[in-house]
Formats: C-alpha cells, sequence, structure tokens
C-alpha cells in the first residue's frame, strides 16, 4: 500500500479537476516576475521574454510578486496543513500544472533570488504539486518529481562577474529547485554586470531575449547562449 496524504490527495484532487475542466486551446506559459522597480532593466528583461513566449504561440499566466502583493512567509498553521487557502497559492499551482513553459525574472540579491521569490518557491513547490515520495507503507521511499515534462527559462540579472557566483545562481535553479522537482534541464540566462553596462550592451540583452522562441511540444529550451 502506497502512502499519500489525505489532505495533500484532497487538495491535488480538486486542482487537477479543476485545470481539467479549464483546460486552455493553447499551450501555457507561466511568467513569475520578481522585481520591485517596474522601470528596472530586470522587469523589462521579464516583459521582452514573455513577449516571445506570446510570439510562440504560447497563452500567457503573468505572476508580478512585487506588484500582486505576494505573501512570501509560509505560516505555522499553513505548514501544518500541508496545503495553502491563499488564493495567490493557488492560483500559481494551477497555472503551474497548466504550464508547459515556466520563465522566471529576478535579480541576484546577495547570491541568490529576492526574499520575495524563496518564499514562493517555498509556499507554490509543495508535496503532492511538485514532487511526491512513494514507497510501500512500511520500507524506503523514493522522491518522484512531477515537473518532469516542463520547459524552464531562468533569466536573472547580476553585478558580479565570477564563474564561481555565476555557478551557484545556476546551481540553486537547476538543482535545488528544479532538479528535486524532476525537470531534467533547465535554461538559466545570466545577464551581468549590470551596473556599469553600456546602454548598447543592455539593447543586445534584451533583443537576446526578446528573440527567443519556445517549441510548444519540447523537452528542452533553445538557448541563444548567456552573456
Amino acid at each position: 500500500m502506497q502512502v499519500v496524504s489525505a489532505n495533500n490527495f484532497e487538495y491535488n484532487v480538486t486542482m487537477q479537476i479543476s485545470s481539467t475542466m479549464n483546460a486552455p486551446s493553447r499551450p501555457v506559459a507561466m511568467t513569475i516576475l520578481a522585481h520591485p522597480e517596474p522601470r528596472s532593466f530586470c522587469t523589462a528583461l521579464g516583459d521582452r521574454a514573455a513577449r516571445a513566449a506570446a510570439s510562440s504561440g504560447f497563452d500567457l499566466r503573468r505572476h508580478d510578486l512585487y506588484r500582486d502583493g505576494f505573501e512570501p512567509v509560509l505560516s505555522v498553521e499553513e505548514y501544518r496543513r500541508g496545503f495553502s487557502l491563499d488564493t495567490a497559492v493557488q492560483a500559481a499551482v494551477n497555472d503551474m500544472q497548466e504550464a508547459q513553459l515556466i520563465i522566471i525574472t529576478h535579480p541576484d540579491w546577495w547570491g541568490g533570488p529576492p526574499a520575495i521569490l524563496k518564499g514562493w518557491v517555498e509556499r507554490v513547490f509543495r508535496a503532492g504539486i511538485t514532487y511526491e515520495y512513494r514507497g510501500q507503507e512500511i520500507g524506503p521511499k523514493s522522491r518522484v518529481g512531477l515537473l518532469q515534462h516542463k520547459q524552464v527559462l531562468v533569466l536573472l540579472t547580476t553585478d558580479s562577474d565570477t564563474h564561481d557566483d555565476h555557478q551557484s545562481l545556476r546551481r540553486y535553479w537547476s538543482r535545488n529547485v528544479f532538479g528535486f522537482c524532476g525537470v531534467p534541464n533547465i535554461d538559466v540566462h545570466i545577464y551581468g554586470p549590470v551596473h556599469g553596462s553600456s546602454a548598447g550592451t543592455r539593447k543586445l540583452w534584451l533583443q537576446e531575449a526578446e528573440n527567443l522562441r519556445f517549441p510548444a511540444t519540447a523537452t528542452e529550451i533553445p538557448s541563444t547562449g548567456s552573456p
């Protein structure tokens, strides 16, 4: 007999039924932006990538965490319950389950994503949604990622120009987050150092993001290369 949490199971089934009843006619791209300044280069980069996804035929589901006032703190009640009653979290879960493509855009703040995005991951990437443990009731369990068939692109801006810093940022998303959830390959584009870069360089970076193309059935995003 396999172990399944009753609360997670009920929540997951509800979300899956809702997703099936409202299945989109076009492939879905979920975009997540985590920057407080709407005039920032980072925000412009995310907008260009979203435009590229729309040009590739995707229906956009946009999540601007600062603009939307997302609450990043995981409460003790939510932790104990095992799922969220927050409509913003439920919307994110539903969009993630429907999406074929996930695009995350954020700045590098102190060697990682902003706290609001880290909190978003902690509240949305829950057991039964992005991964689960399977096995006999008495015996070892194995982790199974539930996002195996997603295309994932991460765009991030930084002022660091060191290889180790860039590798740490890539590792966070490719191994710690999406690798844990079963995604075999993700594309991480790092743009920087932004501070002190020329207007011409930033224009080229924005053009690169806008020129991305995403095949709706591919299992890996084609890379145009990272600066």
